[in-house]
């Protein structure tokens, strides 16, 4: 199994001041997003400003459930990094955060099912349980925009990643299907 859905190799995170904050909380397995307090308008990636009104007030917020919806995706086939020799195909998502005034995340999806003889390519925390489980890279045919997922947590030395995953919970599923571009891959015959 792969000690993490990042290659050895590959460069992690290292946060800047503006951001040290926020993987702060993520090391705590924590999604927290920063809110102006003069505006209201939520923001991610953490900045000094508010980009709607600029103000310096904020605070972070984390009363949001970490669930969202892919709001876009790429599957990845050629290595863009040494450390990603032998890695591809693998996916990037755009995840969107609807109690988050919609704010999107940069990501990657994983699966918690496994079996048909694939190996893990990581070990997560889902946000409710602090247990580490085995993930597995999706079929990347099985991904689409508006799909309902949670967030997991991959820890690594110096940062946590918030990864995610499909979910059933149903305040997912009720804001993938309230999102606009929410349109399942269709399968079988239709008419």
């Amino acid at each position: 199994m792969a000690d993490s859905y990042f290659p050895k190799g590959m460069p992690l995170p290292q946060g800047t001041v503006d951001d040290q904050e926020y993987w702060a909380w993520t090391r705590r397995h924590r999604l927290m997003i920063q809110r102006c307090t003069k505006c209201g308008t939520f923001r991610h990636n953490p900045i000094p400003f508010c980009y709607n009104c600029r103000a310096l007030e904020y605070v972070w917020v984390d009363q949001i459930p970490p669930i969202g919806v892919v709001y876009s995706f790429t599957i990845v086939r050629a290595p863009a990094h040494p450390a990603l020799v032998g890695r591809p195909p693998f996916n990037i998502v755009l995840v969107e955060l609807p109690r988050a005034g919609g704010v999107r995340l940069a990501s990657n999806l994983v699966d918690l099912r496994g079996g048909d003889g694939k190996e893990p390519v990581s070990q997560v925390a889902r946000w409710n349980s602090p247990a580490k489980v085995p993930a597995f890279e999706p079929d990347p045919k099985s991904i689409y925009v508006g799909m309902p997922v949670e967030v997991v947590w991959e820890d690594h030395e110096d940062v946590t990643l918030p990864l995610f995953m499909p979910s059933a919970d149903p305040e997912a599923v009720a804001a993938a299907e309230r999102h606009p571009k929410a349109a399942p891959p269709k399968t079988g015959r239709t008419g």
